[in-house]
């Protein structure tokens, strides 16, 4: 995964970063069991459909089932943010990270939980650290701008 991960840096093209990035998120899937793709697949699809507290039970069941995979952590954030549960989002997201700090998609994560608790200086520096790791992410120097100019107290 390492030279993936260098590769993403380095890409000079969106359409590369886009390639590269897509290339990780598949390696990163690829360490999920069967049982584990198929409660977080019932569980993006149950989030979406209203039913919150059964995709928490099975992101739940992801998470109890292979506990040292950083994806089970990262989608079961995105599914307690959706729930309203953002505190639980930030605590998954750090699990993410702990487990594989170069994942740009959870730091960009972590940005967006951070600043909807109104903490523009986390978000600001999981945003920069998202940049980072991907420098042709989408809107990448778009938002850093607009993060920096909230964290200084600019509400434009």
């Amino acid at each position: 995964m390492a030279p993936l991960v260098q590769a993403l840096a380095a890409a000079r093209t969106r359409e590369d970063s886009d390639r590269i990035a897509a290339r990780l998120e598949t390696v990163r899937q690829g360490g999920l069991s069967p049982t584990a793709t198929l409660l977080l697949r019932r569980a993006q699809r149950e989030v979406t459909g209203d039913k919150a507290h059964d995709a928490l039970d099975d992101a739940d069941d992801a998470v109890a089932l292979q506990p040292e995979s950083p994806v089970v952590w990262r989608e079961r954030a995105g599914i307690r943010l959706l729930a309203g549960d953002r505190g639980g989002a930030e605590d998954d997201l750090g699990q993410a990270l702990s487990r594989d700090p170069n994942d740009a998609v959870a730091w960009s994560a972590l940005s967006h939980v951070e600043e909807t608790g109104g903490h523009a200086e986390a978000a600001y520096a999981a945003w920069e650290h998202a940049v980072r790791l991907q420098p042709m992410m989408p809107d990448g120097a778009r938002r850093l701008d607009f993060l920096r100019r909230r964290m200084l107290g600019d509400p434009t």
